[in-house]
């Protein structure tokens, strides 16, 4: 994981990858969809640059959405003993769960939509903003703003490193403080916690040990993290695994 130490050689090292990938194009610049969030400004700063209508949307203040919308999930892994991020990335038959996904995903990919459209019009390559803790659980929509892009300068790094950089970059306070909201999903406040239960730099931990092979068993014990609360994050890997895998195409003859 990068240090603090290592944040400037890490930003240096990125910007020149994003200017050779630019270079190597034939164009004019780059768009980033702004969310004002964290991996969005570190990304626009190592450039420098500068379906709404659901049923929870409607729940009136933010401190009782967000509480429907805990509590909702709550109980659908309470009485339908199923994990709501995992089955929707996989699918699933529950309609709670399959239309809630359909309705928070389409908001990622009108954005993308929107994103490319504006940025092919000014000759621009479109730059994604999904960082690595996002890649590797699946918190993020397929074919979504994050997802689909020609360049994800920050996609190689956890969200504990982000933080680093942004330190690095001075970017404002007020963002590096915010808590990982993702805007989409109404009155949720940390997507990490809320969809796995973990603060992100406790998932950075496990999520690093989990992809350098380490056992369950022994993240738990590492980490201090109770042994449920690591089987979840494996299943939400695997499943994020076979999201990011290339659509199946079948053989010729």
């Amino acid at each position: 994981m990068i240090g603090a130490s290592e944040a400037g050689r890490a930003c240096d090292g990125i910007t020149a990858f994003v200017r050779s990938v630019l270079d190597a194009s034939h164009r004019s610049g780059m768009a980033v969809g702004m969310s004002g969030g964290l991996d969005s400004s570190v990304t626009g700063a190592l450039r420098e640059m500068g379906v709404y209508d659901f049923v929870l949307s409607r729940v009136p203040g933010e401190i009782l959405r967000a509480g429907v919308v805990r509590a909702a999930y709550g109980l659908t892994r309470l009485l339908m003993n199923v994990e709501p991020l995992t089955e929707s990335m996989r699918g699933s038959d529950n309609a709670v769960i399959s239309q809630c996904a359909a309705h928070f995903k389409a908001r990622h990919r009108m954005r993308m939509v929107f994103l490319y459209f504006r940025a092919e019009r000014m000759n621009l390559m479109v730059a994604g903003a999904a960082n690595r803790t996002e890649v590797l659980t699946g918190i993020y929509s397929r074919f979504g703003v994050d997802d689909c892009a020609d360049i994800m300068p920050v996609g190689g790094l956890l969200r504990t490193e982000v933080l680093r950089l942004a330190e690095h970059l001075d970017v404002p306070a007020y963002i590096r403080s915010k808590t990982p909201a993702p805007g989409i999903i109404p009155g949720v406040t940390d997507k990490y916690r809320y969809l796995l239960g973990l603060d992100s730099h406790v998932l950075d931990e496990m999520l690093e040990a989990l992809d350098s092979g380490a056992a369950p068993a022994d993240v738990a014990a590492g980490t201090g993290v109770d042994i449920g609360d690591v089987e979840r994050v494996v299943a939400a890997m695997a499943a994020a695994r076979a999201m990011r895998a290339v659509p199946p195409v079948p053989g010729c003859a």
